[in-house]
């Protein structure tokens, strides 16, 4: 079946379809990651509960708006000795370039508290059938950053191509390095 044949069997019937902007906020609503939609000209137009615990925001405040005005509250970065990313580099406005990706870390830092945190942003534009721009999803799941140590230490048994393993008992599984198979 193609889009022509649902797009005509939906005109058929006799019930209305749903509100496609009703749709997106409720789907929003169900996703466990955090997710907003991004208007083309870079606003927030619609998010859930998910983006405002992982933007920290007050329980009040729906964090929708500008993403100039997201700007002046928290800085992206891709590490937390990096400079932060400026506006235009910003997962949904590369977005509203026609960029997608997935699992970019990022690292997030509130401007008031000087608090830092981690995340995987996927992001894409989102068009309609004749590729006009609507906006932009955005979806934003927490990670915990790699300890600067852990990533030394596997550098250096890397290096020297020692062999490890960890034998978690409560697990009941064995994980070991590349060099002891």
């Amino acid at each position: 079946m193609d889009c022509e044949s649902v797009t005509g069997s939906f005109a058929a019937e006799a019930e209305p379809r749903p509100d496609p902007g009703a749709m997106a906020v409720a789907a929003l609503a169900c996703m466990p990651d955090a997710a907003a939609l991004v208007d083309p000209q870079g606003n927030v137009i619609a998010c859930n509960d998910a983006y405002r615990r992982f933007h920290r925001a007050d329980p009040d405040d729906d964090c929708r708006g500008p993403l100039a005005d997201h700007a002046l509250r928290w800085e992206l970065r891709t590490d937390a000795e990096a400079a932060p990313l400026p506006l235009a580099s910003w997962p949904a406005m590369r977005a509203l370039e026609g960029v997608s990706a997935s699992e970019l870390a990022l690292q997030l830092r509130s401007r008031s508290t000087g608090e830092s945190w981690n995340g995987a942003f996927s992001f894409a534009p989102v068009t309609d059938h004749a590729g006009q721009l609507l906006g932009a999803i955005v979806t934003i799941r927490a990670t915990r950053p790699e300890p600067p140590g852990e990533q030394r230490l596997k550098a250096a048994l890397e290096a020297n191509q020692i062999g490890v393993w960890d034998w978690d008992i409560g697990r009941h599984t064995i994980a070991h390095s590349d060099h002891l198979v």
